[in-house]
């Protein structure tokens, strides 16, 4: 795949009303499945749109925000391949009184159809705002690098529904 990179201008993608940031991407047949945070005036929100050329994009493919699950909104995205599927991982966002921000993920065979959220690593630190979160495949254990009070925490384990494995907090 070869992009006609003098082609293309800033910003690459933008929306009227929406602030867009924490771009990540996957490729699969010819297609860039690229996922970020929009935030709008109230709330933030995890979407995703196709490309094939970076100058024509699809609709929204999905608003992730939290909503039904009693949250601010959702954002920060990151997107692994690893143990033959992808993990899209993001988190919670908004200040809570007693509720802080968490980690989730979907899983996708394809990068079209997804599982529903679910909780990524929350007894990593039960009562403490996780964000930021990161995974890579080792082969045999997952690897999550998260950002955990101003600090980056790294953790693994064997299967993505833990348990979780911290190796401490401070830079890897």
């Amino acid at each position: 795949m070869e992009l006609d990179w003098t082609g293309l201008r800033n910003p690459v993608l933008g929306y009227d009303g929406w602030s867009i940031k924490d771009a990540c991407l996957a490729w699969r047949d010819g297609v860039f499945h690229v996922y970020f945070s929009a935030f709008d005036q109230e709330r933030s929100t995890v979407a995703s749109v196709t490309t094939r050329d970076f100058r024509t994009f699809s609709d929204f493919r999905f608003h992730l925000d939290g909503r039904a699950d009693g949250w601010i909104g959702m954002c920060s995205p990151d997107i692994a391949w690893g143990d033959g599927r992808y993990v899209l991982v993001f988190n919670s966002w908004g200040g809570l009184q007693g509720r802080a921000n968490k980690l989730f993920r979907m899983e996708s065979d394809d990068l079209e159809s997804w599982s529903p959220p679910r909780p990524l690593a929350h007894e990593l630190d039960p009562d403490k705002r996780l964000i930021d979160g990161a995974l890579a495949w080792t082969g045999d254990r997952w690897m999550l690098s998260v950002k955990r009070i101003g600090k980056p925490r790294l953790a693994w384990a064997t299967s993505l529904d833990g348990p979780w494995t911290s190796l401490g907090d401070g830079p890897p």
